[in-house]
Order: C-alpha cells, then sequence, then structure tokens
C-alpha cells in the first residue's frame, strides 16, 4: 500500500472502528510524509477522543503537535483535545502557537489563560487574561476572568 489516499482512507477507517493497532501501522508507512503523518494523527485523536479513548487520543494529539506544531489547523485539534482531556499545560502551549498565527483572536488568549490557570501557571494566564479583555473590551466573560485571576495572584487593584 503506496498511494496516500488509500492509506489515509484505511487510518480514517480504522480510527473509526477503534483499531489503533491497524493506525499505527498505517502511519509507520515510510512513504507518509509528516505533513500527512501530522494530519493523520489529528484524525485519529480525534476519533478517538470521541471513543471515550482519552490517552491514547493525547497521546496521537501530541504526535501530531510534534511533528506540525506551526500548522493551524493541526495547532488548533491539539489544544482541543489538550484541553479536553486534561492536559493543561501542552493546551496553553498549542493556544500559544495558534496565537502566533491569530495574534488578535481574543477568545484565544482566553483559551490559553484558562489553560495556564489550570496548569498552575497564573502569571501567564493573567497575562492572556488581560490580553483577551484588552482584544475584547465588551466583553463581560473576559473582563470578569482577568479580574478573578487578578485577585488571586494578589492585584485586585
Amino acid at each position: 500500500m503506496s498511494d496516500l489516499g488509500e492509506i489515509r482512507q484505511s487510518v480514517i477507517g480504522a480510527a473509526s472502528v477503534g483499531d489503533l493497532d491497524a493506525c499505527r501501522f498505517y502511519l509507520g508507512h515510510r512513504d507518509v510524509p509528516d505533513q500527512e503523518r501530522a494530519w493523520i494523527y489529528c484524525q485519529l485523536s480525534e476519533a478517538l477522543y470521541h471513543k471515550d479513548c482519552r490517552d491514547v487520543a493525547v497521546e496521537c494529539a501530541r504526535s501530531a503537535f510534534d511533528l506540525q506544531p506551526e500548522k493551524e489547523e493541526i495547532a488548533n485539534l491539539c489544544a482541543w483535545v489538550f484541553s479536553n482531556c486534561g492536559e493543561h499545560e501542552e493546551a496553553g502551549a498549542a493556544y500559544e502557537q495558534l496565537l502566533a498565527i491569530r495574534p488578535h483572536w481574543a477568545a484565544g488568549h482566553r483559551h490559553a489563560s484558562g489553560s495556564f490557570a489550570a496548569a498552575g501557571q497564573l502569571d501567564r494566564a493573567v497575562s492572556y487574561g488581560r490580553k483577551a479583555s484588552d482584544l475584547d473590551p465588551h466583553s463581560f466573560e473576559f473582563a470578569f476572568h482577568a479580574a478573578c485571576l487578578l485577585e488571586t495572584v494578589g492585584r485586585p487593584a
């Protein structure tokens, strides 16, 4: 099997039935370039997440993010998987990558802030929370989030 389309379809089919061994077999093909491999890992990660195989979904998201963190669609899906699986520090790193691509994305700054707060990195959380509020000054949610973080770190003023 050397056709990328055939490999992609085989991996998606294997992922849809939760056959991780088959997915790994197809992903082990030397003919699959890193860009395609990262995309396949993302598809597999999302499928596994929805099958409630969260540990393996995170493992696949890590593989995808390691291969192509600068690709927006890869970083986006990985941030979502990491966040929903409780891997908050990794979610924050993926959101940071997205923010390098979309620096004026207020909701992204809010997501990064929440991820870093959950990971216990309050200074980073405050920085992103304030940026979210600055980018969308009419959002009560963003302002309230930033204010709560500032109060938590002892800067209520």
